[in-house]
């Protein structure tokens, strides 16, 4: 299992990280969705490895980030970064905070499944 403690121990940086338990759920539903492909362990890993990696990445610039309203009508203050064919979703908080949301596979309909029935997010 993932543990939201990968997070800590990090030389301190611009931005404080949260990560929900819902993404660490989605880093989780990856390595199993992959296991069950029968994908190499050693691969898996590296995406893992550099899925969390960006996700530090956002400590220092969170602007790195694309912006998630450019590709829906939906009102947001998501923003995205691309790992692989996976999309780590997030939102600078305030000038110190960056919560990350969802972690998803792009080539699901990843807009669905952030707003389900929402107008903003």
């Amino acid at each position: 299992m993932i543990e939201s403690a990968q997070f800590e121990n990090q030389p301190k940086e611009k931005y404080h990280l949260f990560v929900t338990s819902q993404a660490m759920r989605d880093l989780e539903e990856i390595r199993l969705f992959r296991q069950s492909i029968g994908a190499y362990s050693e691969n898996t890993d590296k995406l893992i490895k550099l899925i969390l990696s960006d996700i530090e990445r956002l400590k220092r610039n969170p602007l790195i980030g694309l912006k998630l309203s450019n590709k829906t009508d939906i009102s947001t203050r998501l923003r995205y970064i691309i790992a692989g064919d996976y999309l780590t979703f997030f939102e600078i908080i305030d000038e110190r905070n960056i919560h990350v949301k969802r972690i998803l596979n792009g080539r699901t309909n990843y807009i669905q499944i952030l707003f389900r029935g929402k107008k903003s997010l």
